[in-house]
């Protein structure tokens, strides 16, 4: 799922993720977080982690989130597991993630770039 949030240009990436993680600790028996990648991408700032949380009734839920702080607008790339993900299928959609970014077009300097190749990312639809 991607959202974007216009007029929220330069939020703080990590707010996404604090959020997530109170709501974590709070909803779920086992709740863990992992940081992939955190930094400037393509001159704005971003953020990539990994969430699983272990519901009181057994069942999992994977999370794979991006925030990408534009000029003008957020962004939150998000891949939710409802039960089972396979180590492939996670390292499949954090290359998938690491490929997605934000250029402003009016720019006209050429950093709006396209991935190398299609065939490298998974299928837009959910799983």
């Amino acid at each position: 799922e991607i959202s974007v949030f216009r007029h929220w240009g330069d939020y703080d990436v990590g707010t996404i993720k604090e959020e997530d993680e109170m709501f974590g600790r709070q909803y779920c028996a086992k709740f863990s977080d992992e940081i992939i990648s955190s930094g400037s991408e393509n001159g704005y700032p971003a953020l990539v982690w990994l969430s699983k949380c272990d519901l009181p009734d057994g069942r999992r839920s994977v999370s794979l989130y991006k925030t990408i702080s534009g000029h003008d607008s957020y962004y939150i790339i998000e891949r939710v597991w409802k039960g089972p993900a396979t180590d492939q299928s996670i390292a499949t959609w954090k290359k998938y993630m690491a490929q997605v970014i934000v250029c402003d077009t009016r720019d006209g300097d050429g950093t709006c770039r396209r991935p190398k190749s299609v065939a490298e990312a998974p299928a837009p639809a959910l799983r």
